[in-house]
Protein backbone atom coordinates (compact mmCIF):
# COMPACT_ATOMS: atom_id res chain seq x y z
CA UNK A 1 0.00 0.00 0.00
CA UNK A 2 1.28 3.68 -0.99
CA UNK A 3 0.87 6.10 1.83
CA UNK A 4 2.14 9.00 3.22
CA UNK A 5 2.71 9.53 7.04
CA UNK A 6 1.20 12.99 8.53
CA UNK A 7 3.10 15.13 10.37
CA UNK A 8 1.05 16.09 13.72
CA UNK A 9 2.08 19.84 14.89
CA UNK A 10 0.05 22.14 17.04
CA UNK A 11 -2.06 23.83 14.12
CA UNK A 12 -4.38 22.07 12.00
CA UNK A 13 -3.10 20.17 9.73
CA UNK A 14 -3.66 20.97 5.95
CA UNK A 15 -2.03 19.34 2.80
CA UNK A 16 0.61 21.12 0.66
CA UNK A 17 -1.27 21.29 -2.65
CA UNK A 18 -4.50 21.90 -3.54
CA UNK A 19 -5.16 18.52 -5.06
CA UNK A 20 -7.40 15.98 -3.65
CA UNK A 21 -6.27 13.81 -0.68
CA UNK A 22 -8.12 11.08 1.95
CA UNK A 23 -6.10 10.40 5.03
CA UNK A 24 -7.07 7.59 7.40
CA UNK A 25 -5.44 7.15 10.80
CA UNK A 26 -2.42 9.59 9.86
CA UNK A 27 -1.39 7.79 6.47
CA UNK A 28 -2.64 9.09 3.34
CA UNK A 29 -4.56 6.40 0.33
CA UNK A 30 -3.39 6.87 -3.07
CA UNK A 31 -5.47 3.62 -4.26
CA UNK A 32 -8.82 4.41 -4.06
CA UNK A 33 -11.13 4.26 -6.70
CA UNK A 34 -13.72 5.91 -5.70
CA UNK A 35 -15.39 7.44 -3.29
CA UNK A 36 -18.33 9.36 -1.82
CA UNK A 37 -19.74 11.02 1.28
CA UNK A 38 -22.41 12.82 2.93
CA UNK A 39 -24.05 15.90 4.75
CA UNK A 40 -27.54 15.96 5.40
CA UNK A 41 -30.04 18.44 7.95
CA UNK A 42 -32.36 15.73 7.25
CA UNK A 43 -30.20 12.13 8.03
CA UNK A 44 -27.88 12.98 11.06
CA UNK A 45 -24.86 11.78 10.96
CA UNK A 46 -23.11 12.22 8.11
CA UNK A 47 -21.91 8.99 5.91
CA UNK A 48 -19.09 7.88 3.86
CA UNK A 49 -17.94 5.62 1.57
CA UNK A 50 -14.46 4.83 0.06
CA UNK A 51 -13.48 1.88 -2.41
CA UNK A 52 -10.27 0.70 -3.04
CA UNK A 53 -8.72 -2.14 -5.76
CA UNK A 54 -7.33 -5.03 -4.87
CA UNK A 55 -4.74 -5.40 -8.36
CA UNK A 56 -1.09 -4.89 -7.07
CA UNK A 57 -2.41 -4.37 -3.45
CA UNK A 58 -1.12 -6.25 -0.47
CA UNK A 59 -4.39 -6.39 1.00
CA UNK A 60 -3.31 -7.82 4.68
CA UNK A 61 -1.44 -4.31 4.96
CA UNK A 62 -4.17 -2.18 3.34
CA UNK A 63 -6.81 -4.03 5.87
CA UNK A 64 -4.56 -3.21 8.59
CA UNK A 65 -4.26 0.67 7.72
CA UNK A 66 -7.62 1.19 7.18
CA UNK A 67 -8.76 -0.64 10.33
CA UNK A 68 -11.99 -0.36 12.25
CA UNK A 69 -12.22 2.47 14.44
CA UNK A 70 -10.25 5.23 12.19
CA UNK A 71 -10.19 8.21 11.10
CA UNK A 72 -10.83 9.22 7.89
CA UNK A 73 -10.64 12.83 6.53
CA UNK A 74 -11.15 14.15 3.03
CA UNK A 75 -9.26 17.07 1.79
CA UNK A 76 -9.35 19.39 -1.39
CA UNK A 77 -7.93 22.96 -1.98
CA UNK A 78 -6.25 22.69 1.91
CA UNK A 79 -9.61 22.68 3.01
CA UNK A 80 -10.94 20.25 5.35
CA UNK A 81 -14.09 18.27 3.45
CA UNK A 82 -15.56 15.69 5.49
CA UNK A 83 -14.66 13.81 8.78
CA UNK A 84 -15.27 10.37 9.79
CA UNK A 85 -15.21 6.91 11.72
CA UNK A 86 -14.41 3.66 9.81
CA UNK A 87 -17.00 0.90 11.04
CA UNK A 88 -17.34 -1.27 8.30
CA UNK A 89 -14.47 -3.29 5.51
CA UNK A 90 -15.46 -5.39 3.19
CA UNK A 91 -13.00 -7.46 0.73
CA UNK A 92 -14.45 -8.66 -2.39
CA UNK A 93 -12.91 -10.65 -4.69
CA UNK A 94 -14.98 -12.58 -7.57
CA UNK A 95 -15.21 -12.29 -11.59
CA UNK A 96 -17.43 -9.24 -11.31
CA UNK A 97 -15.62 -7.48 -8.52
CA UNK A 98 -12.47 -7.15 -7.20
CA UNK A 99 -11.83 -4.28 -4.32
CA UNK A 100 -12.31 -3.28 -0.67
CA UNK A 101 -15.24 -0.91 0.44
CA UNK A 102 -14.82 1.30 3.38
CA UNK A 103 -17.63 2.53 4.75
CA UNK A 104 -18.35 4.15 8.13
CA UNK A 105 -20.12 7.66 9.58
CA UNK A 106 -19.51 11.22 10.97
CA UNK A 107 -17.75 11.74 14.22
CA UNK A 108 -21.05 12.44 15.89
CA UNK A 109 -22.09 8.51 15.52
CA UNK A 110 -21.63 7.94 19.15
CA UNK A 111 -24.09 10.68 19.90
CA UNK A 112 -26.80 8.78 17.92
CA UNK A 113 -25.71 5.09 19.67
CA UNK A 114 -25.09 5.42 23.29
CA UNK A 115 -26.74 6.62 25.98
CA UNK A 116 -26.07 9.82 27.77
CA UNK A 117 -26.23 8.78 31.39
CA UNK A 118 -26.82 12.04 32.79
CA UNK A 119 -29.85 12.42 34.86
CA UNK A 120 -31.84 15.41 36.30
CA UNK A 121 -32.84 18.96 35.40
CA UNK A 122 -30.98 20.61 32.60
CA UNK A 123 -30.64 23.78 35.17
CA UNK A 124 -28.11 21.78 36.53
CA UNK A 125 -26.13 22.10 33.01
CA UNK A 126 -26.55 25.64 32.14
CA UNK A 127 -27.56 27.01 28.56
CA UNK A 128 -27.84 24.70 25.87
CA UNK A 129 -24.18 25.07 24.90
CA UNK A 130 -23.20 24.26 28.02
CA UNK A 131 -25.58 21.05 27.57
CA UNK A 132 -24.01 20.06 24.38
CA UNK A 133 -20.87 20.33 26.19
CA UNK A 134 -21.51 18.06 29.22
CA UNK A 135 -23.73 15.40 26.73
CA UNK A 136 -21.11 15.41 23.94
CA UNK A 137 -17.80 15.43 26.19
CA UNK A 138 -17.67 11.70 27.35
CA UNK A 139 -17.51 10.78 23.45
CA UNK A 140 -14.38 13.78 22.63
CA UNK A 141 -17.43 15.88 20.20
CA UNK A 142 -16.87 19.14 20.05
CA UNK A 143 -19.76 21.42 19.96
CA UNK A 144 -19.81 25.20 19.24
CA UNK A 145 -22.92 27.97 18.52
CA UNK A 146 -22.42 29.20 14.72
CA UNK A 147 -21.46 32.67 14.25
CA UNK A 148 -23.97 35.22 14.17
CA UNK A 149 -26.86 32.57 15.88
CA UNK A 150 -29.76 34.49 18.04
CA UNK A 151 -29.81 34.94 21.32
CA UNK A 152 -32.27 32.75 23.72
CA UNK A 153 -34.83 34.72 25.37
CA UNK A 154 -35.12 34.58 29.17
CA UNK A 155 -38.01 32.52 28.50
CA UNK A 156 -36.77 30.10 26.68
CA UNK A 157 -33.90 29.99 29.07
CA UNK A 158 -36.45 29.26 32.21
CA UNK A 159 -37.91 26.57 29.80
CA UNK A 160 -35.19 24.97 29.19
CA UNK A 161 -33.63 24.66 32.74
CA UNK A 162 -36.98 22.62 33.73
CA UNK A 163 -36.33 20.03 31.05
CA UNK A 164 -35.84 16.84 32.69
CA UNK A 165 -32.85 14.95 31.54
CA UNK A 166 -33.11 10.48 31.22
CA UNK A 167 -30.26 8.39 31.75
CA UNK A 168 -31.03 6.52 28.80
CA UNK A 169 -31.70 8.65 26.17
CA UNK A 170 -29.03 9.31 23.75
CA UNK A 171 -27.22 12.86 23.79
CA UNK A 172 -28.57 13.91 20.30
CA UNK A 173 -32.03 13.14 21.55
CA UNK A 174 -31.84 15.21 25.00
CA UNK A 175 -30.24 18.17 23.07
CA UNK A 176 -32.55 17.47 19.91
CA UNK A 177 -35.30 18.12 22.22
CA UNK A 178 -33.27 21.26 23.60
CA UNK A 179 -33.13 22.72 20.51
CA UNK A 180 -36.58 22.89 20.17
CA UNK A 181 -36.88 24.84 23.22
CA UNK A 182 -34.41 27.47 21.88
CA UNK A 183 -36.08 27.03 18.14
CA UNK A 184 -32.45 25.66 17.03
CA UNK A 185 -31.20 23.13 14.44
CA UNK A 186 -28.29 20.78 14.87
CA UNK A 187 -26.18 19.52 12.28
CA UNK A 188 -22.42 18.36 12.17
CA UNK A 189 -19.37 20.36 10.82
CA UNK A 190 -16.94 19.06 8.17
CA UNK A 191 -14.51 18.25 11.15
CA UNK A 192 -17.10 16.29 13.19
CA UNK A 193 -18.35 18.69 15.81
CA UNK A 194 -22.03 19.29 16.60
CA UNK A 195 -23.90 22.35 15.37
CA UNK A 196 -26.22 24.83 16.81
CA UNK A 197 -27.50 27.67 14.81
CA UNK A 198 -30.64 29.30 13.58
CA UNK A 199 -31.91 28.26 9.79
CA UNK A 200 -29.88 30.05 7.38
CA UNK A 201 -31.28 33.13 6.28
CA UNK A 202 -30.25 36.36 4.99
CA UNK A 203 -27.88 36.31 1.77
CA UNK A 204 -26.98 33.95 -0.88
CA UNK A 205 -23.71 32.45 -0.86
CA UNK A 206 -23.91 31.86 -4.46
CA UNK A 207 -26.52 32.40 -7.39
CA UNK A 208 -26.83 29.13 -9.63
CA UNK A 209 -28.01 29.79 -13.36
CA UNK A 210 -28.50 25.80 -14.70
CA UNK A 211 -27.52 27.33 -18.31
CA UNK A 212 -23.94 28.83 -17.20
CA UNK A 213 -22.90 27.26 -14.58
CA UNK A 214 -21.14 23.88 -14.34
CA UNK A 215 -24.44 21.52 -14.14
CA UNK A 216 -24.12 17.93 -14.93
CA UNK A 217 -27.37 17.79 -14.20
CA UNK A 218 -31.04 18.66 -12.61
CA UNK A 219 -34.20 17.39 -11.07
CA UNK A 220 -37.07 19.22 -9.53
CA UNK A 221 -40.30 17.93 -7.71
CA UNK A 222 -43.71 19.95 -6.55
CA UNK A 223 -46.13 17.58 -4.24
CA UNK A 224 -48.79 20.08 -3.08
CA UNK A 225 -50.64 16.96 -1.66
CA UNK A 226 -49.97 17.84 1.83
CA UNK A 227 -50.46 21.84 1.57
CA UNK A 228 -53.44 23.62 2.55
CA UNK A 229 -54.39 27.20 2.27
CA UNK A 230 -55.22 27.69 5.72
CA UNK A 231 -54.05 26.20 9.25
CA UNK A 232 -56.18 26.83 12.23
CA UNK A 233 -55.50 25.76 15.77
CA UNK A 234 -58.31 24.81 18.46
CA UNK A 235 -58.26 24.06 21.63
CA UNK A 236 -61.10 20.82 21.63
CA UNK A 237 -63.39 19.34 18.42
CA UNK A 238 -66.27 21.38 20.20
CA UNK A 239 -67.82 23.33 22.52
CA UNK A 240 -68.89 20.35 25.50
CA UNK A 241 -71.31 22.80 27.22
CA UNK A 242 -73.29 24.63 24.64
CA UNK A 243 -76.55 24.04 23.66
CA UNK A 244 -75.80 22.76 20.12
CA UNK A 245 -72.50 21.33 18.84
CA UNK A 246 -70.40 24.34 17.39
CA UNK A 247 -66.52 24.64 16.17
CA UNK A 248 -64.73 26.94 18.86
CA UNK A 249 -63.22 30.14 17.48
CA UNK A 250 -59.36 29.74 16.32
CA UNK A 251 -56.19 30.70 18.55
CA UNK A 252 -54.44 30.66 15.60
CA UNK A 253 -54.31 30.86 11.95
CA UNK A 254 -51.71 30.40 9.94
CA UNK A 255 -51.76 30.49 5.74
CA UNK A 256 -50.19 29.06 2.67
CA UNK A 257 -47.82 31.65 1.10
CA UNK A 258 -49.89 30.18 -2.36
CA UNK A 259 -52.94 29.86 -1.72
CA UNK A 260 -54.08 29.75 -4.96
CA UNK A 261 -52.13 27.03 -6.29
CA UNK A 262 -53.25 25.03 -3.20
CA UNK A 263 -56.69 25.70 -3.77
CA UNK A 264 -58.60 28.26 -1.49
CA UNK A 265 -61.16 25.49 0.27
CA UNK A 266 -58.74 23.47 1.16
CA UNK A 267 -58.40 24.21 5.24
CA UNK A 268 -56.84 22.09 8.33
CA UNK A 269 -58.17 22.11 11.73
CA UNK A 270 -55.15 21.34 14.04
CA UNK A 271 -56.33 20.17 17.87
CA UNK A 272 -54.32 21.27 20.24
CA UNK A 273 -55.00 21.79 23.84
CA UNK A 274 -51.28 23.85 25.31
CA UNK A 275 -51.48 27.60 24.70
CA UNK A 276 -50.25 30.49 26.40
CA UNK A 277 -52.70 33.34 27.66
CA UNK A 278 -52.05 35.61 24.80
CA UNK A 279 -52.42 32.64 21.95
CA UNK A 280 -48.97 33.37 20.67
CA UNK A 281 -48.02 29.82 20.81
CA UNK A 282 -51.36 28.44 19.29
CA UNK A 283 -50.19 30.93 16.60
CA UNK A 284 -47.01 29.94 16.07
CA UNK A 285 -48.02 26.04 15.55
CA UNK A 286 -50.46 27.40 13.12
CA UNK A 287 -48.13 29.30 11.18
CA UNK A 288 -45.50 26.61 11.82
CA UNK A 289 -47.38 23.38 9.60
CA UNK A 290 -48.27 26.10 7.11
CA UNK A 291 -44.34 27.19 6.69
CA UNK A 292 -43.29 23.76 6.66
CA UNK A 293 -45.87 21.92 4.56
CA UNK A 294 -44.69 24.58 2.07
CA UNK A 295 -41.45 24.22 2.21
CA UNK A 296 -41.17 20.50 1.84
CA UNK A 297 -43.67 20.00 -0.88
CA UNK A 298 -40.58 21.28 -3.02
CA UNK A 299 -36.94 19.82 -3.97
CA UNK A 300 -34.73 20.82 -6.18
CA UNK A 301 -31.57 18.28 -6.84
CA UNK A 302 -28.83 19.78 -8.69
CA UNK A 303 -25.32 17.63 -9.92
CA UNK A 304 -22.16 20.53 -9.95
CA UNK A 305 -18.97 19.80 -11.70
CA UNK A 306 -15.95 19.55 -8.69
CA UNK A 307 -16.64 20.62 -5.40
CA UNK A 308 -16.79 24.53 -4.98
CA UNK A 309 -18.66 26.50 -5.35
CA UNK A 310 -17.09 28.50 -7.49
CA UNK A 311 -13.51 28.50 -8.66
CA UNK A 312 -12.59 32.10 -7.02
CA UNK A 313 -13.17 32.09 -3.87
CA UNK A 314 -12.09 28.43 -3.07
CA UNK A 315 -15.65 28.01 -1.09
CA UNK A 316 -16.84 24.48 -0.67
CA UNK A 317 -20.33 23.91 -0.95
CA UNK A 318 -21.45 23.60 3.17
CA UNK A 319 -25.60 22.47 4.91
CA UNK A 320 -27.65 25.17 6.09
CA UNK A 321 -26.50 28.04 3.65
CA UNK A 322 -28.68 29.50 0.77
CA UNK A 323 -28.45 29.32 -2.69
CA UNK A 324 -30.40 31.81 -5.31
CA UNK A 325 -31.12 29.51 -8.37
CA UNK A 326 -32.57 30.45 -12.19
CA UNK A 327 -33.95 26.84 -14.07
CA UNK A 328 -35.35 28.08 -17.33
CA UNK A 329 -36.57 24.29 -17.71
CA UNK A 330 -38.55 23.83 -14.48
CA UNK A 331 -39.19 27.87 -14.59
CA UNK A 332 -37.48 28.38 -11.21
CA UNK A 333 -36.11 32.03 -11.48
CA UNK A 334 -34.13 33.96 -9.15
CA UNK A 335 -35.54 31.32 -6.19
CA UNK A 336 -33.06 31.22 -2.99
CA UNK A 337 -33.43 27.72 -1.11
CA UNK A 338 -31.24 26.57 1.22
CA UNK A 339 -28.59 23.91 1.09
CA UNK A 340 -30.35 20.83 2.98
CA UNK A 341 -27.89 18.33 2.03
CA UNK A 342 -25.33 17.35 -0.57
CA UNK A 343 -23.48 14.33 -1.71
CA UNK A 344 -19.41 14.51 -2.81
CA UNK A 345 -18.55 12.00 -4.64
CA UNK A 346 -15.23 10.84 -7.35
CA UNK A 347 -15.83 7.90 -9.70
CA UNK A 348 -13.91 7.12 -12.71
CA UNK A 349 -16.47 7.65 -15.16
CA UNK A 350 -18.12 11.01 -13.61
CA UNK A 351 -15.23 12.87 -12.13
CA UNK A 352 -15.64 14.83 -9.19
CA UNK A 353 -19.40 15.64 -8.67
CA UNK A 354 -21.62 17.70 -5.41
CA UNK A 355 -25.15 16.42 -5.42
CA UNK A 356 -27.08 19.45 -3.74
CA UNK A 357 -30.58 18.47 -2.39
CA UNK A 358 -32.06 22.03 -2.85
CA UNK A 359 -35.57 23.48 -0.44
CA UNK A 360 -37.33 26.25 0.32
CA UNK A 361 -35.75 27.41 3.52
CA UNK A 362 -39.26 27.21 5.46
CA UNK A 363 -38.58 23.33 4.98
CA UNK A 364 -36.63 23.68 8.62
CA UNK A 365 -38.65 25.66 10.62
CA UNK A 366 -38.10 24.30 13.33
CA UNK A 367 -41.66 23.41 15.27
CA UNK A 368 -42.56 25.50 18.46
CA UNK A 369 -42.01 23.90 21.97
CA UNK A 370 -43.70 24.31 25.54
CA UNK A 371 -42.84 22.81 28.54
CA UNK A 372 -45.25 25.18 30.89
CA UNK A 373 -47.99 26.62 28.38
CA UNK A 374 -49.61 28.51 31.78
CA UNK A 375 -46.21 30.73 31.79
CA UNK A 376 -46.83 34.67 30.81
CA UNK A 377 -45.07 34.87 28.22
CA UNK A 378 -44.35 32.55 25.15
CA UNK A 379 -42.81 33.20 21.41
CA UNK A 380 -40.63 30.77 19.44
CA UNK A 381 -40.10 33.44 16.71
CA UNK A 382 -36.75 33.02 15.05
Amino acid sequence: MTSTDITVTGKAFRPSDDAFHIYVNGKELHNYTSFAFNRSLEQLPGNFTITMALAGTNVPELLEACHANYKATFYVAKKLMFTGIIEHVAVNADPSQHGIVIQGRSALRDLFDCSSGITGYVVQYGDILDLANKVCGPFNVKTYMKSGTSAATSYQTTQLQTMNLNAGETPYAILQRAARVYGKILYDSVAGALVIADVASGSSVTTIDTSINQVEGTSFSLDISQRMATYEVIAMPNYQYGSSAQIPAPRGVGTDPQPDLVGSERKLLIINSLDSPDHQFAQNIAQWQANRNYGRSMVMTLVMTGFLTDDFNQNLWDVNTLVTVTDRLTGIDGMTMIVAGYTMAQTEHQGSTTTLTLMPREAFSVEPNVINPNADYYSTRQ
